[in-house]
């Protein structure tokens, strides 16, 4: 229910109690009025009349004071006037309607005035509530006696129901006209703007801080709708200046990437100029062969079959050096992972045989995914670069691909799923405890001096969490370290492409 209404209908009852309140007020103070004029009227008619039966009593005698009761009781409509006797003895028809008991302030001289109820004590029934007046008269021979009035109260009942339904009338009909200005008068002046407001929080909310709310209004709901374009205002800018800090992080983190492939490059390059120097040995040496002409024919075609072989073994070699280290925009793009890991260990081998560790690629041959080629590898690059820095001669740094399912760690209530686990493994010296929870952190390093920027395991985290994944690592110390990097596979089969 919106507030327009509420306050609509808080005002509705408001009214409504107040107009109840008045009416009953007003319907009791009326039968109160009633009341008095009726006991007001027996008084005046009584009195009258108790005054005018005493002086005929005293000139004419009780007869004539009697016919002139008679006489008046006939001439007044709807009101019973009778002479009772309050002595004992007396006939039944002169005897009260009251009992005597009631009737004890008479034979002082006082004024009886009662309302008698529909049943009387006698148990007589009557259809309607009476106005019982007793007036004291004194006669010479008949004793202690009263003027009697007995007046039917059904004219007070029809009063008092017009007057209920008059009052109730009235209040109902300023009731609804107090409701519908109200509603009229809360939609206007509250439900509009609130419509408004609403719809202003809602843009807001979808990310739209352009268009102003155009609210005219001096009190709180202007100065609301104030608040929220300055608020809009404000999380514009915010947001403008977020998406520049944003490219700069981006620009500075590509950066970093790059100068990390870069220095991977220069570990590379004594191992890569070393790799050359046997093909350079064998083209030269068949090259002078062939110049100084000590071989012909099919031999010279041979010698020139191996000068061409061992050619492209370094143009393949300088090729790989130069792709890993060329600065490319990002690109996801359906791949096979067991071809990325072929082409990250062709690249790594130079410097793994300077160290006389052997590479080794086991597990799923089909294993696609939607990653960029480029990162990923810079990504396992950095992995197999420590694993064969931290492995002796003669050992095996050993990569795995298994499809496994696995609930990710770093979320509650994450549901296990098929995800493609990617290991890296050397037989090291491992990594003490103290160092796992800082191993990421950027600029941290247990290498020596001259070896590493403390930058490659984070760049790898990040990258593997921008592809939707997680990094994990298990090291016993004296026993090596096994990295694992988890991706999401496709769910639908699409063509190999090429990392290169």
């Amino acid at each position: 229910m919106t507030v327009g209404r509420k306050l609509s209908f808080a005002l509705v009852a408001a009214v409504f109690a107040v107009l109840a309140v008045s009416s009953w007020v007003r319907v009791h103070r009326e039968v109160a009025r009633f009341d008095a004029d009726a006991r007001r009227h027996h008084r005046v008619l009584g009195t009258t009349l108790g005054a005018a039966v005493e002086q005929l009593i005293e000139e004419e005698g009780e007869q004539a004071a009697a016919t002139l009761v008679h006489h008046i009781d006939a001439s007044r409509s709807g009101i019973s006037i009778r002479w009772v006797s309050l002595s004992p003895g007396v006939p039944r028809h002169r005897l009260p309607k009251l009992p005597r008991a009631q009737l004890a302030p008479v034979a002082r001289g006082e004024i009886v005035q009662l309302t008698q109820p529909r049943r009387d004590s006698d148990g007589e029934d009557y259809e309607d509530e009476r106005l019982v007046s007793y007036f004291p008269i004194r006669g010479p021979s008949s004793g202690l006696g009263a003027i009697e009035l007995v007046e039917s109260l059904t004219p007070k009942s029809v009063y008092t129901g017009e007057a209920i339904r008059s009052t109730l009338l009235a209040s109902l009909s300023v009731a609804v006209v107090c409701g519908l200005l109200a509603v009229l008068l809360g939609a206007y002046y509250v439900g509009r703007p609130v419509t408004r407001l609403v719809h202003k929080a809602r843009q807001i909310g979808q990310g739209q801080f352009e268009s102003p709310l155009e609210l005219e209004r001096r009190d709180e709901l202007g100065m609301l709708a104030s608040e929220l374009n300055a608020m809009a205002s404000q999380l514009a800018a915010s947001r403008r200046a977020m998406e520049d800090q944003t490219e700069a992080r981006l620009a500075a983190l590509e950066q970093l990437r790059h100068a990390e492939r870069l220095t991977t490059v220069g570990k590379l390059a004594s191992a890569v100029a070393h790799e050359i120097g046997t093909p350079i040995n064998v083209v030269a040496g068949h090259a002078n062969l062939i110049v100084r002409r000590r071989v012909e024919g099919d031999e010279a075609l041979s010698s020139a079959q191996v000068i061409v072989e061992q050619c492209a073994r370094m143009t393949k070699l300088v090729r790989n050096l130069l792709d890993y280290a060329r600065r490319r925009p990002p690109n996801r793009v359906c791949v096979n992972l067991h071809d990325i890991l072929n082409e990250t260990t062709q690249l790594l081998a130079p410097l793994a045989a300077s160290r006389e560790v052997a590479l080794e690629v086991q597990g799923e041959l089909q294993a696609l995914a939607s990653v960029d080629p480029a990162q990923l590898q810079q990504a396992l690059a950095n992995l197999v670069i420590n694993a064969i820095q931290a492995s002796p001669q003669k050992s095996t740094v050993r990569l795995t691909l298994e499809l496994v399912t696995v609930a990710r760690p770093d979320r509650d209530h994450s549901r296990e799923r098929p995800t493609w686990r990617i290991g890296v493994a050397d037989h090291g010296s491992g990594i003490p405890s103290e160092d796992l929870g800082r191993l990421f952190d950027p600029f941290f390093t247990t290498k020596p001096s001259g070896e590493g920027t403390g930058l490659g395991l984070s760049i790898t985290r990040t990258i593997v969490e921008e592809h939707g994944g997680w990094v994990s690592v298990d090291s016993t110390v004296g026993r090596g370290a096994r990295f694992e990097l988890y991706l999401t596979p496709l769910r639908e089969s699409c063509p190999s492409t090429s990392s290169s």
